[in-house]
């Protein structure tokens, strides 16, 4: 499946846009234990939006820099940023004080966050620690509040959405060592077969500008070294962040692909442990709605973060 020619354009260099007056900086934040942590800074709107995992997400989630200051930057041991020197470096909580890191950095008073996957339980913990810097949560795909056997009843055939022809690719790639001799290469492949599993519309990444593979940090073995440490056993076994989002008074919205792997009771149940949330659906989509229905997600998103509920988003009871 080709991806977008534009992707291994590297990132652009600190500048000013002269015709458009855009605001365009980058450059690294010190961490707490002195890891630099990488930062995108773009536009020049009213309101400024955090999301984290720029390496990932900062080029296709470009629009919303449109109407709003769009501020991305990498978490420790991931895209650009410093590598952790041992997995004690690594943990939710250090995920949120470089979130907080970043923020002071850059001088935001107030901003609105996006969670993706993960992510979205780290948005929501940070809400709930500086409920003063935060004026709203918008959640997209979120794992689960807490550990928990979801009931899903779409029984979704992840095996269909696996290409086979590219799967012998890759293994042909592993056997010849290319993993070693080229991960670049390598770890471009890897994410062109695997991503489609967890997307509804697997064409649509043919969209994604964002190269993520670019870097050593999100080089497979590498990527799953530092997720492995982020989420031991031990650091997930029993969590319920259920106490931290009733915590969070801002509103916030979940938005949820119905074709996404995680279990739709899972974001039914992030919605309905918040005291202002809603629900948005997307039927067809899967983990990546940006990408597989941007003509649906950037208004919704922009039309949240402006300060209005889309149609659509519904409020959730506990059940």
């Amino acid at each position: 499946m080709p991806l977008a020619a534009n992707q291994n354009k590297p990132p652009p260099d600190s500048r000013g846009d002269s015709n458009t007056h855009v605001k365009h900086q980058e450059g690294y934040v010190a961490s707490t234990e002195g890891l630099r942590l990488f930062y995108q800074l773009v536009g020049n709107g009213p309101d400024t939006v955090i999301v984290p995992a720029a390496s990932w997400l900062a080029a296709d989630l470009e629009p919303l820099a449109e109407e709003h200051t769009l501020l991305c930057y990498d978490q420790r041991s991931r895209g650009q940023s410093d590598a952790a020197v041992d997995d004690s470096q690594l943990g939710m909580e250090f995920e949120v004080s470089d979130l907080e890191n970043v923020r002071q950095h850059l001088g935001v008073e107030m901003c609105a966050l996006i969670g993706h996957s993960y992510l979205g339980a780290v948005t929501t913990l940070y809400a709930a620690a500086h409920p003063e810097r935060v004026s709203r949560l918008l959640l997209i795909g979120p794992m689960s509040p807490r550990e928990y056997p979801y009931d899903d009843p779409r029984n979704l055939d992840v095996d269909a959405r696996l290409d086979p022809v590219g799967l012998q690719r890759l293994e042909a790639m592993q056997a010849a060592g290319v993993d070693v001799t080229d991960p670049l290469t390598y770890s471009r492949e890897v994410l062109r077969v695997y991503l489609p599993i967890q997307m509804g519309n697997p064409v649509a990444l043919e969209r994604m500008r964002s190269a993520p593979w670019r870097f050593p940090n999100e080089y497979p073995e590498a990527f799953q070294r530092a997720f492995a440490a982020l989420f031991t056993q031990s650091a997930l076994e029993g969590r319920d962040w259920r106490p931290q989002a009733a915590a969070v008074k801002v509103p916030t919205l979940v938005v949820q692909g119905l074709e996404d792997l995680i279990p739709v009771a899972s974001s039914r149940e992030w919605v309905a442990s918040f005291p202002d949330a809603r629900l948005f659906t997307m039927p067809g989509v899967g983990h990546y709605p940006w990408l597989e229905d941007p003509d649906t997600f950037f208004p919704v998103a922009h039309q949240f973060i402006n300060g209005e509920w889309p149609d659509g988003a519904l409020p959730v009871s506990a059940e």
